[in-house]
C-alpha cells in the first residue's frame, strides 16, 4: 500500500499499522487566526522516495478554504507517467503563527502537525512540507486563485524553474530557464537541466502553446515536459504549474516569476519562508526541505532548514549563503560549499524561485521562496 500523505487518501495516511504506531504528539503552541488563509487556491505537490522501488508523483487541483482554515478539494496525479484519479482533500485543520509558520493537522491525529511550513501575510502562497516521521519527502505549493477581470496579463519572458522525473533516462532533473508567452497562445522555453549530475540543455523544439482563462487558470503544451495545468497570481507575477497530465508523461512541477526591469539585490531582501527538494545520488535518497531566509538585501542570505530525508526529519544548523541579482530580475546563489544555484526573483520582491545546482556532479533541487 502506497503511503502517501502528499496524495491526501487519509485511510493511507493514517490507517497503516506502521503509521498508526507512530501517531501522536508534536503540535501544539499558540496562533494567530487563521482567516488569512481563505479562497480557492490550486494545489500543486511532488512527493518523492528512493525506495525500493524508487518513485516520483506530481498531484494538482484546487481546494476551497472556509475561513476557518480548512481546505476542503479534489487533486489529480502522475505517478511515473500513471494517472491517478479524483483524490479528496477532507478532514485538514490549519493554522498560522505569528511569524507566519503554517501548519497542518489531520482530525485523525489531533496535536499532531503532519505538513509545516510558512505563508505569507496576505494568504495568497503558502508553502509545506511533511514534517511527521515516515512521511516521504514532499513539496507543496499553493496560490490563490483570482478572478480577473480579463486574463491576467503573463506577456513576458518568465523565470522558471521546476523538479521532474525523466522517465526515458530514469533520472531525477532539476530544470532552470525561461518560458515565454507570447500574448498569443505561443511561445517558447529554453531550459538548462541536471539530470542526476549530469548537465543538458531543454529538449528540442523550443516551442510552447498555451490557454489562459479570465480565472488565471493556464495550460501549457511544451514538448519533452509534456502539458502541464496550473494558476497566474498576482496579474502575472507568479505562476505555478504540475502535471505531466498526459499519460505516459514525466511527473513535473515548475514555478515561475515575471521578469523585472529595474531589479538589484535589494529587490531579494527580507524574511522569506521557503521549501524544497532534492535528490542525494550517493544516498541514493530524496529530501525535502522547510524552512526561512533572511536575505539582507546586500548579496547574503542566512538559512535555517528543516529537512525530511526519507521520512527522518531534523532541522540542521544555520547557513549562509551569498547571491546576485540582475537588472531582469535573475538570480543567482552561491553557497558556502561552492555550489550554484539559479534562478529569479519577481519585481515586488515577493517570490523567488531556484533550481541547481549548476556544476556537473552536483545534485538536482529546486526551491521556492515567499516574503513573509
Amino acid at each position: 500500500m502506497r503511503v502517501m500523505v502528499s496524495g491526501f487518501l487519509v485511510a493511507m495516511l493514517v490507517c497503516g499499522g506502521v503509521l498508526l504506531a507512530a501517531c501522536g504528539g508534536g503540535g501544539g503552541g499558540g496562533s494567530t487566526p487563521t482567516s488569512a488563509f481563505n479562497g480557492q487556491y490550486g494545489m500543486y505537490i511532488f512527493e518523492a522516495t528512493a525506495g525500493p522501488p524508487e518513485a516520483c508523483y506530481s498531484l494538482w487541483g484546487g481546494v476551497d478554504v472556509d475561513g476557518s482554515g480548512s481546505p476542503t478539494g479534489v487533486l489529480r496525479g502522475n505517478e511515473d507517467g500513471n494517472l491517478t484519479g479524483a483524490q479528496p482533500v477532507t478532514g485538514w485543520n490549519t493554522r498560522i503563527e505569528s511569524d507566519g509558520s503554517f501548519h497542518w493537522q489531520h482530525t485523525s491525529m489531533p496535536g499532531t502537525d503532519i505538513w509545516s511550513g510558512t505563508i505569507n501575510s496576505g494568504g495568497e502562497v503558502g508553502l509545506v512540507m511533511p514534517v511527521h516521521s515516515g512521511q516521504p519527502p514532499s513539496m507543496m505549493i499553493m496560490s490563490r486563485r483570482s478572478n480577473y477581470a480579463a486574463a491576467p496579463n503573463i506577456t513576458a519572458t518568465y523565470r522558471a524553474c521546476g523538479y521532474s522525473f525523466d522517465l526515458g533516462t530514469a533520472r531525477n532533473t532539476s530544470w532552470w530557464g525561461t518560458m515565454t508567452f507570447d500574448g498569443s497562445g505561443g511561445g517558447e522555453r529554453e531550459f538548462s537541466r541536471n539530470m542526476e549530475g549530469a548537465m543538458g540543455i531543454t529538449l528540442s523544439p523550443p516551442a510552447i502553446s498555451y490557454t489562459l482563462t479570465p480565472a488565471g487558470n493556464l495550460t501549457i503544451d511544451a514538448p519533452g515536459m509534456g502539458q502541464l495545468t496550473g494558476d497566474v497570481y498576482a496579474d502575472g507575477e507568479f505562476i505555478v504549474v504540475g502535471g505531466s497530465t498526459t499519460s505516459g508523461d514525466d511527473p513535473i512541477l515548475l514555478a515561475m516569476v515575471r521578469p523585472s526591469t529595474a531589479a538589484s539585490v535589494a529587490t531579494l531582501s527580507g524574511t522569506y519562508g521557503m521549501v524544497g527538494l532534492r535528490y542525494d545520488r550517493a544516498g541514493p535518497a530524496f529530501a525535502s526541505m522547510t524552512g526561512t531566509a533572511n536575505a539582507d538585501g546586500a548579496g547574503n542570505i542566512s538559512v535555517v532548514v528543516t529537512e525530511n530525508n526519507e521520512g527522518t526529519v531534523v532541522t540542521g544548523p544555520p547557513d549562509t549563503a551569498t547571491y546576485t541579482v540582475e537588472v531582469n530580475g535573475r538570480v543567482r546563489l552561491d553557497t558556502g560549499g561552492g555550489e550554484r544555484y539559479v534562478g529569479g526573483v519577481s519585481p515586488s520582491g515577493k517570490y523567488v524561485v531556484l533550481a541547481g545546482a549548476t556544476s556537473p556532479g552536483t545534485d538536482p533541487s529546486f526551491y521556492v521562496l515567499v516574503r513573509r
